[in-house]
């Protein structure tokens, strides 16, 4: 493990460009160039986060706020989970920055920032080898692994952010452990804050046993004073501080974002999220280790085949190979040994046998599922226990042949390679060690060291590796790259009614385009899909054709009592009718048994069903006319965004009417009416109403819901701080003083 170096006498140096760094990030900007092609729409769990990026942005776009609500789909749903699986600190710098520049292209602006996440990787694999190890063309080996070795297009969770931030969190852990500065610990613990962020929670129990496992052993030997975490400087204060407000928010954030919302998923319990033992061992697939070897020997398949076919890939390139064999052969180091014991435990995890079930009872991890789809923590580990292996190759010495023998073999190689490389350019691995045995010849005879030639053949290496993977790659043809207008920002407008599909709507400039927006998201090759696509589209369905797995309670419970929706029940759903009516005469409960029973004696009869409106404890009724008046005035929506609505509202009754409208009822829902706080109260079960006299009056619904409210800027402002540090970050690490800053 290295240690820190003065600057020599002590003296400050002039910061100066580190090129090894500059050169990967090159070499990801090269790989991600052809991905900017407007052809290119990401797909399958890509997909469903850009299109939460898309709701997100465009209603800060315009609204200049967050979204809380999301309309779409599912008859209305809290938008805060959405904001915590999808959004990382990038995706809140990028956003911010396009928002302020008014960029309107969202798929290029996501864009942006999945290449910022992948720099993020790439630039912490680089500076935690820089850390672990003396030559610098180790770190630049280890940083051109994993650049080469990503694979985002189908699969952002488990293909990126599942372990984008880990190389740099055990920078900072190794860091601590060196230096004994307090700070660094802080530092570990805020990305890990922010690693959570845009990811899945049930991922964070996996990572807390996998950073375990991995710094266990070199933490016994740490030697400095624990009870200098605490010391009383301004930056590790600072740092502390910045920690604890971040975990606190993240942890209230994830605890409450399915605060009464039921999640239907198979093996998953719907309250309490757990899933069962089998399910936790086998969903989504388990690992076949020859399969899984001939992946990362080959590279082939590009992809490893369980799950959706396109959740995993596992290359890293033949000299990173090499390195892990002769690192597990010859180092005996303590993170080495903590470094490879977690990689065999994902290893071991992946077969869902008896590791996996003994994993299954720990604290937390039954929360965990595709046990198979851990192969980008098993090749982020195997990258860092390469530079063991790759320090040690450096260091091998035997007798070179004169100068005018490695030129002459160099030429013979590259006469030879105009035949041998087009007859085994199908056999990609044979292509590969042809090009080490080439670049390592040339390198030795330029410099008399097998080093800058064999990290050149290694780029080489994965630059096959990703051109293979790129012809893979769905390009949409010239019928739906015309429709990529929809991927730009567009101003919300409200959808009075609900319908199957954009083509049973009105024919209008919206109905169009959210026809088009659903064509694109169907594109051929689109993989599975997701209700959030509603949301892009700006369509609000009357039935998700796509994959739904939450609603709120009181949606649930109203289907629960009408399982059969017949065509009675359409009209309270505002299925082909309209959203918000107008209503006189309701029936009036006090709590959810008896606005159940009263649903379910008018389901199952033959006529209309009247509206049930359950009033709070000790809220006086309202007069009513005796009998249910479907249509007691008339309604015109003036203003819309995802979280406000405001009507012009006129009430013909002369004994008042219920303004229901049939979006998900939820606490944090306020409303006033003509100005004025009225309680918002709960309709057939699953929506909201509030009361209103006879005359004209103004409705403003608009959601806040408690504590959460704020927690949601809090996180976003966080991720913010945390995305700017990166960047801040990224230009120490390019331009260092000296070589203590990233020794």
């Amino acid at each position: 493990m290295r240690h820190e170096g003065a600057a020599a006498g002590g003296e400050s140096r002039q910061r100066r460009l580190d090129l090894c760094l500059a050169l990967l990030v090159f070499f990801v900007l090269a790989l991600n160039f052809r991905y900017l092609d407007a052809r290119i729409l990401p797909l399958h769990d890509s997909f469903y986060n850009f299109v939460n990026f898309h709701v997100f942005y465009n209603e800060f776009f315009f609204e200049r706020d967050l979204a809380h609500w999301f309309p779409y789909c599912a008859y209305g749903l809290p938008a805060d989970l959405q904001q915590l699986i999808s959004l990382t600190p990038m995706s809140y710098l990028v956003g911010l920055v396009g928002a302020l520049l008014r960029v309107a292209d969202t798929l290029l602006l996501f864009k942006l920032s999945v290449i910022g996440e992948q720099l993020v990787y790439v630039i912490g694999t680089y500076l935690l080898a820089r850390r672990l190890f003396a030559s610098r063309a180790t770190a630049l080996a280890l940083g051109v692994a994993a650049a080469g070795t990503l694979v985002w297009y189908a699969q952002l969770w488990f293909e990126l952010r599942f372990f984008y931030l880990l190389p740099l969190i055990l920078y900072c852990v190794v860091s601590f452990l060196t230096r004994r500065r307090p700070e660094w610990l802080w530092l570990a613990g805020i990305a890990c804050v922010a690693w959570s962020m845009g990811n899945v929670p049930y991922f964070v129990p996996l990572w807390g046993l996998v950073l375990l496992i991995c710094v266990a052993g070199a933490a016994l030997r740490y030697q400095g004073e624990w009870s200098g975490l605490f010391a009383r400087t301004g930056s590790n204060l600072l740092l502390l501080f910045a920690l604890v407000f971040g975990v606190a928010v993240y942890v209230y954030f994830a605890f409450h974002a399915l605060d009464l919302l039921v999640m239907h998923v198979t093996g998953r319990n719907p309250l309490t999220t757990e899933v069962d033992l089998e399910t936790f061992r086998t969903w989504g697939g388990n690992a076949d280790l020859f399969t899984v070897a001939r992946s990362f020997l080959l590279g082939w398949p590009t992809h490893l085949p369980w799950g959706s076919g396109a959740d995993n890939s596992a290359y890293i390139g033949l000299l990173p190979l090499a390195g892990v064999a002769m690192a597990f052969a010859f180092e005996r180091s303590r993170l080495f040994l903590g470094i490879g014991a977690a990689l065999i435990a994902l290893v071991w995890l992946s077969l869902g046998g008896i590791f996996a079930s003994f994993v299954y009872y720990l604290p937390t991890l039954s929360q965990y599922r595709h046990v198979g789809l851990v192969y980008g923590l098993v090749k982020t580990l195997g990258i860092i226990a390469a530079g063991y292996g790759i320090e040690r190759l450096w260091s091998w010495s035997f007798p070179l042949p004169s100068r005018r023998v490695l030129w002459l073999s160099a030429a013979l190689l590259a006469i030879a390679s105009a035949g041998v490389v087009p007859a085994i350019w199908h056999t990609h691995v044979l292509l590969r060690l042809w090009l080490y045995i080439v670049a390592g010849v040339l390198g030795l005879a330029l410099t008399r060291s097998a080093k800058p030639g064999l990290v050149i053949a290694l780029a080489l290496d994965l630059a096959i590796y990703q051109a293979a993977v790129y012809r893979q790659v769905p390009k949409l043809s010239p019928g739906y790259v015309k429709q990529l207008d929809t991927v730009l920002v567009h101003d919300l407008e409200y959808q009075p009614r609900r319908y199957a599909s954009p083509a049973d709507a009105p024919r209008s400039p919206e109905s169009v385009r959210a026809q088009r927006a659903l064509s694109l998201a169907q594109h051929p090759g689109a993989m599975e899909i997701y209700w959030i696509t509603y949301g892009f589209a700006q369509f609000d369905p009357c039935r998700s054709q796509y994959t739904t797995e939450l609603v709120t309670r009181g949606v649930d419970q109203l289907f629960r009592v009408a399982r059969k929706r017949g065509p009675a029940l359409e009209a309270v759903l505002g299925c082909d009718a309209p959203k918000l009516r107008l209503v006189a005469g309701a029936t009036l409960v006090e709590d959810a048994r008896a606005a159940s029973d009263a649903l379910r004696a008018m389901t199952a009869a033959s006529g209309p069903v009247a509206d049930v409106i359950r009033l709070r404890p000790g809220t006086p009724r309202p007069p009513s006319p005796g009998a249910w008046i479907p249509e007691a005035g008339t309604v015109q929506v003036t203003q819309f965004s995802l979280n406000e609505l405001v009507a012009q509202t006129h009430v013909t009754v002369p004994e008042g009417a219920w303004l229901v409208y049939a979006d998900a009822f939820h606490p944090g829902w306020r409303a006033t009416v003509d100005g004025r706080d009225v309680p918002v109260a709960e309709a057939n079960l699953a929506f909201k109403a509030v009361w209103l006299p006879s005359g004209d009056h103004v409705v403003r619904f608009w959601y806040r819901p408690g504590l959460s409210y704020y927690a949601s800027y809090a996180l976003a402002a966080f991720g913010l701080a945390c995305g700017l540090a990166l960047l801040a970050g990224l230009g120490v690490a390019a331009f260092p003083r000296s070589a203590a800053e990233i020794d």
